[in-house]
């Protein structure tokens, strides 16, 4: 298939846009069985997700009017030819038709590249241990975790807002506009929209899981369903059976994972494990979990991971099991 016919296939959508579970464990299982469609795969998924972020119902039906009105001039001037000359009757019809069709496809070539070609820029990191710092137009710097990446149009000097669409994980630090102090900063996320003025904070969306955490400054969440939260602080703002919850937090707990060590004061394990996991791409399983709540004061180097499994094993007597792609603490 071409990256065109991946990108109009409705299953194909529903996977990068994550609303279907059948249509996720296909296209999961045709990307193993099909490696060499990945460079398409990929390039098609990058389309989808733009369009998605990218286009407006207002924007779909000003686009459609555009197109009827089209269509109604070429069977208009159809009509009229094949009244003024019966004998060329069919080939009048079928010309007509051609017309049209030949019309929307021009037409939604336009559509289509009128936003697939907006100057973006997109960054990856695909490094598990170090961290990316990206350094966007206004000044603003983000810290990339592994396999996250933010997209954002190249040129914010003329948009209305300073854009940011996020995959994964990233602590945020931002500036007010230098340009004309007035554009707001907005992240995109699958749950939601995170408007902020000059703030450091970090959001999660990895794996199942959704949280903010603020640490300076003042932001707005708001929710599909037009639901808007404040945040202060030290707030974490995180989803539980479905619902927005706050609580309080040490906030520089959440974003010492972009830092050179690692360092814990008064840390819960469940934070600890949480850290290790976002940082290493561990996935660490705790048996007994009166042991998540014991605390660990602790500063150890950000490429040794496996330096504090060997303190927590030894100040709490825990056994650790490597098991497949898992580490068990037992």
């Amino acid at each position: 298939m071409t990256v065109e016919q991946y990108a109009s296939n409705v299953s194909f959508q529903a996977f990068c846009l994550k609303t279907d579970e059948e249509a996720i464990g296909y296209w999961t299982n045709y990307l193993v069985e099909h490696p060499d469609q990945t460079s398409n795969i990929n390039e098609a998924r990058k389309i989808v997700e733009f369009l998605a972020l990218r286009i407006s119902e207002k924007e779909i039906i000003a686009e459609k009017a555009k197109i009827k009105a089209h269509f109604n001039q070429v069977a208009a001037k159809t009509r009229e030819k094949v009244a003024s000359n019966h004998k060329f009757n069919s080939w009048s019809t079928v010309a007509g038709v051609a017309a049209v069709g030949l019309l929307l496809i021009i037409a939604g070539f336009f559509f289509w590249s009128r936003y697939y070609t907006v100057e973006t820029a997109d960054y990856i990191t695909q490094t598990f241990a170090v961290p990316t710092e990206v350094q966007l137009p206004d000044g603003s710097s983000v810290f990339l975790t592994a396999n996250s990446s933010i997209k954002h149009e190249a040129k914010w000097e003329t948009a209305d807002n300073r854009e940011i669409w996020l995959t994964g994980k990233a602590f945020f630090e931002v500036r007010k506009n230098p340009i004309t102090g007035r554009q707001a900063f907005i992240v995109h996320t699958k749950k939601g929209q995170i408007e902020v003025l000059g703030t450091s904070f970090t959001v999660d969306e990895q794996k199942e899981s959704f949280e903010i955490v603020l640490e300076t400054g003042k932001l707005a969440f708001h929710d599909h369903q037009q639901k808007s939260i404040i945040l202060e602080p030290g707030e974490k703002l995180f989803y539980q059976n479905g619902q927005l919850q706050k609580e309080k937090v040490n906030a520089a707990h959440y974003s010492i994972w972009k830092e050179e060590q690692l360092v814990f004061e008064d840390t819960p394990v469940s934070e600890i494990v949480a850290v290790l996991e976002a940082s290493f791409d561990l996935n660490i399983k705790v048996k007994n979990k009166k042991l998540l709540k014991r605390k660990v004061t602790a500063s150890i180097p950000k490429n040794d991971p496996e330096l504090l499994l060997q303190a927590l094993s030894e100040i709490y007597d825990i056994r650790i099991i490597r098991s497949n792609d898992e580490i068990i603490l037992k």
